[in-house]
């Protein structure tokens, strides 16, 4: 009976855990549908996010694509970019001047300025540009500045472009000759922007030309001046004469010209040697040089002894007086001549001839009245002034007395 227990109370353990098994069972079943479901929804959820994946992924290999495209453009811009500004620097380098952008303001103050202005100025760039150190205008000369700024402005039409010389003074306090050629830039509406130019130092040119002009000068004056006396030579009283006569016909004015002679010259020369007579010509030159005042009155040797004296706007009164005036300065110089035959000092016969120049009278007639007055005043007596009028008044008498002389 004992046993029996024993055997039922394992029957009901085996019944109570077999259920318990199946229990189990059935909840595993369960889990396992649970779990199943679970990995059917991770695997669509996980299908879904590797077609997302790949989607961003294929977004991201176009946007690669497209970020190395646009890349490689701007590697290639750079390139350009930095091609295109060697090739202007090399250009700005090249240019034998400096290449500017400045400000339309009161100091035309410089946004950019090329280092070729250190070799024109003595400045760097640097210190032009925003005025660091100075302004450009300050080293333009003062009297160039307003004639810079004036030149400036009236180019600055939109259809023109400006070119100007002018002065500056370099680092070393030096006056440079500058061109600047340059044209304004204006908006879409009209305004202006900034200036472009460039700027070139003409310095050697300009001095070139200044010393081949004064050369030049040299040059003209010495073809134009007697080696002797230092004043005008016969070329110069032929161009004078020729100016002066074409000038008194337009403006209907009075020329005078005398022709004066030293008295007994030859016998001054022999007597007292060349060097003497050479030094006798210089110091009448000089001293009928000094009587005239008015730069138009141009004094001339005319040839050997004989000197010319080209009077504008002078009629034969002033001309008259003039030469009455050189003979008074010729006497109180007191030249000794003991070989003359009117004085014991050097003197001079003096012929004077006044005309307002027109389409009737030549230029020869006109010498040739003052030289016949000329040789009136060494035929009556030298050391006296004839004027061409005193001529023709005798002429016309002697002539007159010829042809009736019971009148005279």
């Amino acid at each position: 009976m004992e046993n029996k227990d024993k055997v039922s109370v394992l029957e009901q353990k085996l019944e109570t855990q077999t259920a318990a098994l199946e229990e189990t069972k059935k909840q595993l079943g369960q889990a396992l549908e649970e779990c199943k479901h679970f990995e059917n929804k991770f695997n669509t959820i996980q299908h879904d996010l590797g077609k997302r994946i790949n989607k961003r992924a294929e977004k991201l290999e176009e946007i690669n694509e497209q970020l190395t495209l646009e890349l490689n453009e701007r590697r290639m811009i750079t390139e350009s970019l930095q091609e295109s500004e060697q090739q202007f620097r090399t250009l700005v380098d090249n240019i034998p001047g400096a290449i500017y952008r400045c400000k339309v303001d009161e100091e035309w103050t410089m946004e950019f300025l090329s280092d070729a202005i250190q070799e024109i100025s003595g400045y760097s760039a640097f210190d032009f540009i925003e005025n660091r150190e100075r302004s450009y205008r300050s080293i333009i000369h003062h009297d160039d500045i307003e004639k810079y700024e004036k030149a400036i402005l009236e180019g600055m039409d939109p259809l023109k472009s400006f070119f100007i010389e002018y002065r500056i003074f370099n680092a070393e306090g030096k006056t440079r000759w500058i061109t600047e050629k340059g044209q304004c830039v204006y908006s879409v509406d009209g305004q202006p922007l900034w200036l472009d130019g460039a700027i070139f130092d003409e310095s050697d040119r300009k001095f070139a030309e200044e010393a081949l002009q004064k050369a030049n000068e040299k040059l003209k004056r010495q073809a134009t001046l007697d080696g002797l006396t230092q004043i005008g030579n016969r070329r110069k009283f032929d161009e004078y004469l020729d100016e002066e006569w074409r000038r008194m016909k337009r403006e209907h004015g009075v020329l005078s010209l005398i022709l004066c002679d030293i008295d007994y010259f030859k016998l001054y020369n022999d007597g007292y040697g060349h060097q003497a007579g050479d030094k006798c010509l210089q110091v009448v030159a000089q001293l009928i040089d000094s009587v005239f005042r008015r730069p138009a009155d141009v004094v001339a040797r005319y040839g050997g002894e004989e000197f010319a004296i080209i009077l504008p706007n002078t009629d034969a009164r002033g001309a008259v007086y003039m030469a009455e005036l050189i003979k008074k300065e010729m006497l109180r110089v007191n030249i000794a001549h003991e070989y003359s035959k009117v004085s014991q000092s050097v003197t001079l016969s003096l012929g004077v001839s006044s005309v307002v120049p027109n389409h009737f009278i030549s230029k020869e007639i006109f010498i040739n009245k003052a030289d016949k007055a000329l040789y009136k005043a060494k035929e009556n007596g030298r050391n006296k002034v004839v004027c061409c009028s005193d001529v023709d008044k005798i002429t016309i008498k002697q002539k007159f007395q010829r042809q009736a002389p019971f009148l005279a």
